[in-house]
């Protein structure tokens, strides 16, 4: 429910632009196990004829939807929280093995293998990723942003492509194959996926601001962390007008010596 709430939110922002969307999702119409019936492995090795016959046929059941695909959506809950791993593989052999009962935190998505293979494969064609919460991350992301800011920072720096886990090693080759068509394979995954974060974060956070009656925003404690993290991004210019404004508003409300005027004096002079 919430995965489907975060695409119908996006889908009505994409489509302000005139044009309808179609979205394919994958667990909806492919199992990637199953053809039809129960699918038993020891009872249908690999490479027989049983096995190929009940299948499905991946190799052409995704790469024909993702020729049909413009735009990726990419879930990014939980923003936060954190949850118990899989006991799965790495993707990448070279990792090593996973940590035992692995409480991992942020965006599922990045982690699982079948996951990278369609971000590779949209992302090699240059398709837009955009990135979709659940209504939960979405409301809490201006509390997060006002008195959590690093904590963001430490999200988006966690997130590693190189620590996708995957439940059946014997796909290891074809899914890293379609990655590594990315300019820099999982390297370039993961820092598609942290640009398209970062400016959700971003324009999330404007829209935040915009929200605040005229006379709250320059006190804000909202207006300082957007302005950190717009600088953090290499937006200096908006980053400038944000301190600026919030300047402004702390002189003429609290006077030149006042602690929060002084901070603005700050990131301004670090800005």
């Amino acid at each position: 429910d919430d995965m489907l709430d975060a695409v119908e939110r996006q889908l009505e922002r994409l489509e302000a632009d005139g044009r309808p969307r179609f979205v394919w999702i994958d667990m909806f119409c492919a199992s990637q196990n199953l053809l039809a019936g129960v699918f038993e492995p020891d009872a249908h090795p690999r490479g027989s004829a049983e096995r190929a016959a009940r299948k499905e046929d991946t190799d052409n059941i995704f790469g024909d939807a993702l020729e049909a695909v413009g735009e990726l959506l990419l879930y990014c809950s939980p923003l936060s929280g954190t949850w118990l791993a899989p006991p799965h593989p790495y993707l990448d052999p070279e990792r090593g093995e996973p940590p035992a009962r692995w409480e991992r935190r942020g965006p599922g998505a990045i982690t699982r293998a079948w996951c990278l293979f369609e971000m590779g494969e949209c992302l090699a064609k240059g398709y837009p990723l955009h990135v979709v919460l659940s209504p939960a991350d979405v409301e809490g992301f201006e509390k997060l942003l006002t008195e959590r800011l690093y904590e963001i920072d430490g999200i988006v720096a966690s997130i590693d492509a190189r620590e996708a886990q995957i439940s059946k090693t014997e796909d290891r080759e074809y899914i890293l194959a379609q990655v590594n068509q990315v300019e820099g394979g999982l390297g370039g995954v993961t820092k598609a996926v942290c640009a398209a974060l970062r400016a959700w974060l971003a324009r999330e956070g404007r829209a935040a601001l915009a929200r605040l009656p005229a006379a709250e925003r320059g006190m804000s404690a909202l207006i300082d962390k957007l302005g950190r993290m717009l600088q953090a991004q290499g937006e200096l210019e908006e980053a400038g007008e944000l301190f600026r404004e919030a300047l402004q508003a702390r002189r003429e409300t609290l006077g030149d010596k006042d602690p929060s005027t002084l901070v603005s004096v700050g990131n301004l002079g670090l800005l």
